[in-house]
């Protein structure tokens, strides 16, 4: 039995940042005009646009306790656009998001920070962004620059043209784990694209991914301006490519280390360094991976009072526990 637990509550800016902040609470498009934002217990609902635009220069956004339901735009990020200096997403729920901006990653979110920045991604859910795989769907999560960290991430059944989950680009420490990614297909390559990047998988599940293409692998890196060391641990991976024979790993710079980590079915390799590995082929039972349906909480304020919003279409959990 392997159990992973990974829990968190926060309820204000300034438990992540500090300094002072405009806040935010709204069902229509928020564009942020100030510099330090709180955007908080918000159901955004069908919005063209995107429901969420921060573009100002150094800004530091925090988007807690919301929801985001069949929203999209003309541009990246059919729910959330910020290009600014550090963001925290947390307790966010995504839900048949998408944009229309052909050839560009970030349906759901596009995350640009800078050099010196933070993306945080914490307890959150993903599931069924850009349902329709065309030439224009590219990643549904995109994150750009600066340091990354993405805890108690979950995402399934999203079905995309390249990399069905992620597109990391450009930063030389990035932390995933505690997360699964769960039923997503790509038509051509990949569910998690690593490009410039180094990163640290760990405690994390990948099951039922499938690309359409034999190119690339389910997890690849490239790189073109210096050699990252990435490392995957404690994790599992099961019945990924089944719809063509594909590599797990793809590695073309830098090194790759999988170690103490769990397989199901066949898979192969091309460039990742595998060890301590455990292959098994039997009877599984698995609890809590992302099936998409929940029954997670959500306080929204309507006039001067909060009510409770049960919202069953995304799985967003805060364990994961999985039976061998």
């Amino acid at each position: 039995m392997i159990s992973f637990f990974y829990v968190f509550s926060f309820c204000s800016f300034n438990d992540y940042y500090t300094g002072g902040f405009t806040e935010y609470i709204s069902d229509q498009n928020v564009v942020v005009t100030s510099s330090h934002a709180w955007i908080h217990d918000s159901f955004f609902r069908s919005l063209t646009n995107g429901a969420i635009v921060s573009t100002l220069t150094d800004s530091i956004v925090v988007i807690e306790h919301c929801i985001f339901s069949e929203c999209t735009s003309n541009d990246v990020g059919g729910a959330i656009k910020f290009i600014g200096k550090n963001i925290t997403m947390a307790k966010v729920c995504g839900y048949k998001c998408s944009h229309y901006k052909d050839g560009s990653d970030g349906m759901f979110s596009y995350l640009y920070g800078a050099s010196t920045g933070e993306i945080r991604i914490i307890v959150s859910s993903l599931c069924f962004c850009a349902p329709k795989a065309t030439s224009s769907n590219e990643a549904p999560m995109l994150v750009n620059d600066g340091i990354h960290r993405i805890k108690g991430l979950n995402s399934s059944n999203n079905y995309v043209f390249r990399r069905s989950f992620m597109y990391s680009v450009n930063t030389p420490d990035s932390l995933f784990e505690y997360s699964s990614v769960i039923n997503s297909i790509s038509s051509e390559i990949a569910c998690l694209g690593l490009y410039n990047t180094k990163i640290t998988i760990s405690k994390s599940n990948f099951w039922n991914n499938s690309q359409g293409s034999s190119s690339y692998g389910l997890i690849y890196q490239i790189s073109n301006s210096y050699t990252p060391s990435s490392l995957i641990s404690y994790s599992t991976f099961g019945d990924n490519q089944k719809i063509v024979s594909a590599p797990l790993f793809y590695v073309t710079a830098g090194t790759m280390t999988v170690i103490q980590s769990s397989f199901y079915g066949t898979y192969s390799n091309n460039g990742a360094i595998l060890s301590s590995i455990v292959s098994w082929y039997g009877t599984i039972s698995l609890q809590h991976l992302s099936t998409y349906l929940c029954d997670a909480e959500n306080h929204f304020q309507q006039g001067n009072t909060f009510i409770n919003v049960a919202f069953n279409h995304v799985f967003f959990f805060m364990v994961t526990h999985i039976i061998l």
